[in-house]
């Protein structure tokens, strides 16, 4: 094998660890969130939704740079043999990660009671202040993860995500349950109790990973010459600013998005009741599914900034490109039918996952006066709001990938300028749509999609114009949306036809299969796999010799 398929095979099996993993820790957070959902009620969920929107824009500004900037820096050293410099590297990010995590922990124990004034959730409150312990401990396992992330070693990262997804779920339900009799906004702080225990023995795992691991290396000393640790504190900085600001938009817009979906409801004659239960529909269960895809996705993100860092540092342009345009297309075939089956089969798989939830969203007090709107929106089914989710998934999986690619190419200002334009198009779309009495809580998802539409458009003209890339348009869209019209329609059909003899649980399993199975049958049949693609996974020159003819 060349070099440059190894280290191609390095970056696609990094990225098949990491998603591993986050298969794992979302069905684990399945085993979590739908038990706390059923425990709870929407009114509850919305409590839980509404604290962990504050919390995710401080996790952000605390972690969502800094790791990927150790990443990029131990990378590119590591490919020229300076250790020392990596060392460094460590000893700065861990101090400048040490002090964000103790002043975001502060930040929320002080201000609890005004976050939750202003997400007008008064009772909010307690579970903000269960959280607020977890940005430190997620800041200092965030410096070990980049150090790891960095020599594209993500079994660190995966075992410890694990380790924090078992806790939240265990402590997390148990403390839900037990606080449940004092009320819905008690039992959801001790569901984030959960979060923040889960957090605490994930930072430990890793601190003491690193601890085993650097005993078995040879040891290297240290000196900062007069001025270095600035400069390496600068460098850092540089690097993790503009990708927190970028990262924070749209954990921004989704705190936005809290506030101003209750209050543009409100403004339409919902009540405080109605708004609420709403939301909790919106946020607690839509979102929770429509975040399901991008864990698979969630690996190439991460492990695409150091592989293409590396490919840079070298001078490879050609290596990058291939890098790139594998990515881009093997997270469009896998997110765009993701989003599509859910789409297409959202009713019965929230009523499946949901048994005791109606999904009957409460009526305006404003007639509708618009027959199309009304009937387009269907504005009693609240399952239909992870339909409209369902269009915009493919292109956030696609985001995310793009987003890690531009900060890869030193391109880091890039992700912040589109996310912010998506996110603008967002609030404004929100703020319209929502304030419509026919589509009212239905604006939300389709605000989010055409976010995201116009962000990875945004990215992927950024890319292009950067290293000339060739995604491939009929391997990348035409193919797969071909593809994705016959299982869209093998889904819907299959399902009807199965409800007619079994339950919703078995029918709701059939027809996901069959239309996988229509899925892969077409994408063969059309040649939209390519071979190079397949030959960069595990064994991947083994089942590109067996597929044959039916590869591009």
């Amino acid at each position: 094998m060349t070099e440059k398929n190894t280290a191609n095979k390095s970056f696609i099996t990094g990225a098949m660890i990491i998603a591993f993993s986050h298969i794992i820790v979302k069905l684990i957070g399945a085993l979590f969130r739908i038990p706390l959902a059923n425990m709870i009620k929407p009114e509850g969920m919305a409590v839980y939704q509404a604290s962990y929107s504050i919390y995710l824009v401080l996790f952000v500004i605390s972690t969502a740079g800094l790791p990927v900037a150790i990443s990029k820096l131990v990378s590119k050293n590591a490919a020229v043999g300076n250790r020392e410099k990596v060392q460094k590297i460590l000893r700065v990010a861990f101090c400048i990660l040490l002090v964000i995590g103790i002043f975001g922990t502060f930040l929320l124990l002080a201000g609890a009671r005004w976050f939750a004034q202003v997400m007008a959730i008064p009772e909010d409150y307690i579970a903000i202040m269960a959280l607020a312990p977890s940005l430190l401990f997620v800041s200092l396992a965030s410096v070990y993860r980049g150090y790891f992330q960095g020599y594209q070693n993500m079994y660190p990262t995966a075992i410890s995500e694990v380790i924090e997804a078992l806790f939240k779920l265990f402590v997390g339900l148990a403390l839900a349950g037990a606080l449940l009799p004092k009320g819905a906004a008690f039992a959801a702080s001790g569901g984030i109790l959960g979060v923040t225990t889960g957090s605490m023995f994930s930072a430990f795992f890793l601190i003491l990973y690193y601890m085993s691991y650097r005993r078995k290396q040879k040891r290297i000393p240290v000196h900062f010459e007069n001025g270095e640790f600035k400069q390496i504190l600068k460098t850092v900085i540089w690097i993790a600013v503009p990708i927190t600001i970028g990262s924070s938009v749209f954990s921004l817009t989704n705190m936005i998005d809290a506030a101003m979906i209750m209050r543009r409801l409100s403004g339409i004659g919902y009540s405080d009741t109605a708004y609420k239960m709403m939301y909790g529909y919106y946020s607690g269960y839509a979102i929770t599914l429509f975040n399901l895809p991008a864990t698979v996705i969630v690996g190439m993100s991460i492990s695409i900034v150091p592989a293409v860092s590396m490919a840079m540092a070298n001078r490879n342009r050609i290596q990058a490109r291939d890098q790139i345009s594998s990515a881009v297309r093997i997270s469009w075939q896998i997110a765009f039918p993701a989003g599509i089956g859910l789409a297409v089969l959202a009713s019965p798989i929230l009523h499946l996952l949901y048994k005791d939830t109606d999904f009957i969203l409460p009526m305006n007090s404003v007639l509708p006066s618009n027959p199309f709107l009304a009937f387009f929106c269907n504005n009693q089914d609240g399952t239909r709001l992870l339909s409209f989710l369902g269009l915009a998934i493919g292109m956030v999986c696609v985001t995310m990938v793009t987003n890690a690619v531009l900060q890869a190419l030193d391109k880091v200002w890039m992700p912040v300028f589109n996310m912010a334009i998506g996110g603008i198009v967002k609030v404004i779309a929100n703020y319209i749509l929502i304030g419509i009495p026919e589509v009212n809580i239905m604006g939300a998802p389709i605000s989010t999609t055409l976010c995201y539409a116009t962000t990875l458009l945004l990215n992927l003209a950024c890319i292009h114009n950067t290293l000339r890339v060739n995604y491939g348009f009929m391997d990348t869209v035409f193919k797969p949306l071909i593809s994705v019209v016959a299982m869209a329609v093998t889904a819907r059909f299959s399902y009807s036809f199965f409800m007619n003899y079994f339950p919703n649980i078995i029918s709701t399993a059939f027809a996901i299969c069959a239309a996988g199975v229509v899925y892969l049958v077409a994408m063969f049949l059309l040649k939209a796999f390519r071979k190079s693609d397949v030959e960069l996974m595990p064994k991947g020159e083994r089942l590109a010799v067996i597929m044959g003819r039916w590869l591009g």
